[in-house]
């Protein structure tokens, strides 16, 4: 369903209408034929929803009102971008979702208690090496790591480098903390092959239970 704050067929839509869809590139406005949705059911999707269904029946039967009002007010205090890129209240029940569907996931529990202070952790940039011999590599890691927080990696399909847009899907392929040396290897879940262009996800989560927008980025095999 499409997000609409101008007239049809101007800067301001987001999403689809009919066989058309509508998304922000870094160019602008980006007008392409609407994709069918498909539903293959593969065992990533099947653990995103398992650890999706915990965290939110652990928002239904195991929060106290406390932690669930002390979720809203950070919600309140943390405004998150929309479609637009205008922030607003996604609400307690969606922070709380953010937060503990990534620790889920990653074989850790809920986030009970909400940060006590406003904001998401910042973002990290990974840099990347690959070639065949050495596999691909996390060579730095900007700003650095905070003590105590966790970076969840994920990884992309190979593609070709032709390809400069790729969403999905991504498996778990490793994480990182303060503690990790580099160059810091990625053991690709395919050959590393040349022509191969690999993207990789980053999200930081901190001790205070707050999570950064998820970072992608990406490695060409030339050698």
């Amino acid at each position: 369903m499409a997000s609409i704050r101008a007239p049809y067929g101007g800067s301001e839509v987001a999403g689809s209408i009919g066989n058309t869809t509508f998304q922000r590139g870094t160019s602008g406005l980006i007008i392409r034929a609407r994709a069918s949705p498909v539903n293959p059911n593969t065992p990533r999707q099947v653990t995103i929803r398992a650890a999706m269904a915990t965290a939110s029946a652990a928002w239904t039967n195991t929060l106290t009102a406390a932690e669930r009002s002390a979720w809203a007010d950070y919600a309140v205090a943390t405004p998150m971008p929309n479609r637009f890129g205008d922030n607003i209240n996604v609400g307690g029940r969606q922070m709380f979702l953010r937060t503990s569907v990534v620790l889920v996931d990653n074989g850790g529990t809920v986030a009970n208690t909400a940060p006590a202070t406003p904001g998401v952790a910042a973002p990290v940039l990974l840099t990347l090496t690959g070639d065949t011999v050495s596999g691909i590599e996390v060579a730095s890691v900007s700003p650095a790591i905070p003590v105590g927080a966790i970076i969840f990696i994920g990884e992309g399909i190979p593609v070709s480098q032709a390809r400069n847009f790729y969403k999905a899907p991504f498996s778990k392929q490793g994480l990182m903390s303060s503690a990790t040396t580099f160059p810091h290897l990625l053991k690709a879940n395919t050959e590393v092959a040349i022509g191969q262009r690999y993207f990789y996800t980053a999200r930081v989560v901190q001790t205070d239970a707050k999570v950064s927008e998820q970072v992608i980025v990406r490695v060409d095999i030339t050698t």
